[in-house]
């Protein structure tokens, strides 16, 4: 599927690009979380909505530790808020928006976001590292392969 899924103008000299298709049914939910890496988000079939927040709002997002396994990832569920649990959630100050066939959302490093298929949905997201986190992502890299991880 490579050769029929070209690389948009915009990302097409990033340094170590990746690329992923994502075939997802009705509601599918990638939990709200931001990845070191660009993210350019490319539709291709049916809708997925995309609430979105910028680091700076990381403090209300209540990220799991920094010594956890995860990180990047937030103990929040955005598809059933608990204002209760996490009070400071409501303060929190971002954006949405619905992505449909054809559409293009860039998301720069370090952006808080969750991702919901409103219906069958296929996206393919193309990922590249900031210059300054480059050594890291090549560092991470040669990890998995050793351990025998796909990159």
């Amino acid at each position: 599927m490579r050769g029929e899924i070209g690389i948009p103008e915009y990302c097409a000299d990033a340094l170590h690009l990746r690329r992923n298709i994502w075939f997802s049914a009705p509601d599918t939910v990638s939990r709200l979380h931001f990845d070191l890496l660009h993210n350019l988000i490319a539709q291709l079939h049916g809708e997925k909505e995309f609430p979105f927040f910028p680091f700076r709002e990381r403090a209300n997002l209540y990220p799991h530790s920094l010594l956890s396994a995860m990180p990047q990832f937030s103990r929040v569920d955005l598809e059933t808020p608990d204002f209760r649990a996490f009070p400071r959630l409501a303060a929190a100050k971002g954006m949405r928006c619905v992505l449909r066939e054809g559409d293009l959302l860039y998301l720069p490093s370090r952006v808080w976001h969750h991702a919901r298929s409103i219906g069958p949905s296929i996206t393919v997201n193309f990922w590249w590292p900031p210059l300054s986190m480059l050594p890291f992502t090549l560092l991470s890299d040669a990890y998995k392969r050793v351990r025998g991880l796909r990159v």
